[in-house]
C-alpha cells in the first residue's frame, strides 16, 4: 500500500465513524428530547465536512497544475472549508437561541435517559477509534491532512464529554443541565466555526503569517553569497506554500555561481518551511559590495590568474 493509500484509507475510516456517530446521536437525541445530544450530532456534521474536505485534498494533492490552475487545486479545499464554516456557524447560533428559549419553558414531559447516555458513550468510543486509526497512519505517512483530523478527534472527545455530563445531570434531577450543555456546545461550535472562517478567509486572500515571511527573509539573507534580499512574496494554496524570492548578487559573480547561490536559497527555505515551492530570481548589483570583494572577483575573471592573495585597497580623495 502506497503512502497516499494509507492517508486516504485512514481518512475514509474516520469519515465512516463520524457518520455513524452523527446518526446515533441525532436520532436518539430527537427520540429522547436531548438538545445537548442533537447539538453534538451537528458537531459531528462539522467533523464529517472537515474530514471529507481533507479526504478530497489528499486525493487532489497529487493532481498536477493545469493551464487554468497554474498553482494547483488547493483552493478547492479552502473554499469548501469556508462555506462549511458559515453553515455550521448558522446552525450553532440556532442551537444557542433554542437552548436559551428552553430555560423559560415548562419542564418537558420527555427527558433524556440511559439511551441518551448510551449514544454519547458510543460517540466517545468512535472518537477513540479514530485517534487510534489516525495515529497508526501518521506513523507510516506523515501529512498535514492526517494531523488535522487527528487533533480534531481529540476535540470531539471534549465536546461529547460535555454533552454526556449534561445528560447525567438531567437523570440526577437537574433537567436544565441538558440545556446548559447545549448552550456550551453551541458556543464551542460558534467559536470553532468563526476560527475556521477567519483562517480560510485569510487563505483565500493569499494572506500568510508575518512571522513566516520574516523567517523566509532571514533565511534568504543569511545564505552565503546573497548581497541583499529585495523582496519575498508568499501565498498558500491548500497544503502548499509558494514563495517568490528576489535577491541581489554580486555583479562579478559568474552565471554558475549565481545559479548555485539561488539553489542554496531554495534548499534552505524548503528545509525550514514544509511543503514549500520556491522560485528564486536574481539580479546583479555593485551597490554596497566591498571593494576587496569586487577586486577579487574581477581579478579572478582574468585569464591566467590562478589565485588572489593579500588584497589592499587604500582610498584617497580621488578614489582608490
Amino acid at each position: 500500500m502506497s503512502l497516499q493509500d494509507v492517508k486516504t484509507t485512514a481518512l475514509k475510516l474516520s469519515l465512516a465513524l463520524i457518520a455513524s456517530a452523527f446518526a446515533v446521536e441525532f436520532f436518539i437525541g430527537i427520540f429522547s428530547n436531548s438538545l445537548a445530544l442533537v447539538t453534538d450530532s451537528i458537531h459531528a456534521i462539522l467533523d464529517s465536512i472537515v474530514t471529507a474536505i481533507l479526504l478530497v485534498a489528499a486525493r487532489w494533492a497529487t493532481k498536477p497544475p493545469d493551464r487554468e490552475h497554474t498553482y494547483g487545486h488547493g483552493k478547492i479545499e479552502t473554499m469548501g472549508s469556508f462555506m462549511g464554516g458559515i453553515i455550521i456557524l448558522i446552525i450553532a447560533c440556532f442551537f444557542i437561541y433554542e437552548s436559551i428559549l428552553r430555560f423559560y419553558e415548562p419542564r418537558p414531559t420527555v427527558l433524556p435517559g440511559m439511551l441518551a447516555i448510551g449514544a454519547a458513550v458510543y460517540t466517545l468510543c468512535t472518537d477513540t477509534a479514530r485517534i487510534a486509526i489516525l495515529r497508526r497512519a501518521l506513523k507510516k505517512a506523515e501529512g498535514s491532512t492526517l494531523r488535522v483530523d487527528f487533533y480534531h478527534a481529540f476535540m470531539d472527545i471534549g465536546s461529547t464529554s460535555v454533552a454526556l455530563v449534561g445528560i447525567i445531570l438531567v437523570i440526577m434531577g437537574f433537567y436544565q443541565g441538558d440545556f446548559i450543555a447545549a448552550l456550551i456546545l453551541g458556543g464551542f461550535l460558534a467559536a470553532l466555526s468563526l476560527k475556521l472562517i477567519h483562517r480560510m478567509g485569510l487563505e483565500l486572500t493569499d494572506a500568510v503569517p508575518e512571522s513566516m515571511v520574516r523567517k523566509v527573509h532571514d533565511i534568504v539573507t543569511s545564505t552565503d553569497g546573497v548581497m541583499r534580499t529585495e523582496s519575498v512574496q508568499m501565498r498558500r494554496s491548500g497544503s502548499d506554500i509558494f514563495a517568490d524570492v528576489k535577491i541581489s548578487l554580486s555583479g562579478a559573480s559568474s552565471f554558475e555561481e549565481a545559479h548555485e547561490i539561488s539553489a542554496n536559497v531554495e534548499k534552505n527555505i524548503k528545509n525550514t518551511i514544509a511543503n514549500s515551492r520556491v522560485t528564486v530570481h536574481f539580479e546583479p548589483t555593485w551597490k554596497d559590495v566591498p571593494v576587496d570583494y569586487v577586486i577579487n572577483n574581477v581579478a579572478s575573471a582574468v585569464k591566467g590568474v590562478e589565485g588572489i592573495h593579500n588584497i589592499s585597497s587604500p582610498t584617497t580623495k580621488e578614489g582608490l
